[in-house]
């Protein structure tokens, strides 16, 4: 997929893809990414704060990347997943707790490189902002299920 740039417009369709995924499990694919939701705790509200984002898989779980499109600043939910790092996440129609931790040294480079290789977007998106874009992976804790 083409980089995309952060304006209204794609903030609109961000809000629409994560309802039409909420709702109806639709969705769990941009491009050649898979996609999830991730609900973190608000780090100053204290409430639930849910985004659509591109995974990869990796060995301890579904890993995320917070490019926000090359912007200068890291996603809400970064800061969010730094401050309280107790999530829920669905992936279609699967929905479980976990626990997400931030990925250092060569194993963060290994998994945005897998980013890089899945959609040269996210080349584009570190060449555009001087912040190393965090990388989480989202370790399962225990799985209840959508009714």
């Amino acid at each position: 997929m083409p980089a995309v740039r952060v304006n209204r417009l794609t903030r609109a369709g961000w809000r629409i893809h994560r309802r039409i995924y909420g709702r109806f499990g639709l969705g769990t694919k941009i491009g050649s990414l898979r996609v999830l939701l991730l609900t973190t705790t608000g780090r100053r509200s204290g409430k639930a704060r849910t985004v659509a984002l591109s995974f990869v898989d990796a060995a301890g779980g579904p890993v995320v990347i917070g490019s926000y499109a090359g912007e200068p600043r890291d996603p809400a939910w970064a800061h969010n997943l730094r401050v309280q790092p107790e999530v829920t996440v669905q992936i279609g129609r699967d929905l479980w707790h976990g626990r997400s931790r931030e990925l250092q040294g060569a194993e963060r480079d290994s998994a945005a490189r897998l980013f890089e290789a899945a959609d040269p977007a996210y080349r584009v998106y570190q060449h555009r902002t001087s912040r190393r874009l965090p990388v989480f992976v989202l370790e399962r804790t225990d799985r209840p299920s959508l009714p």
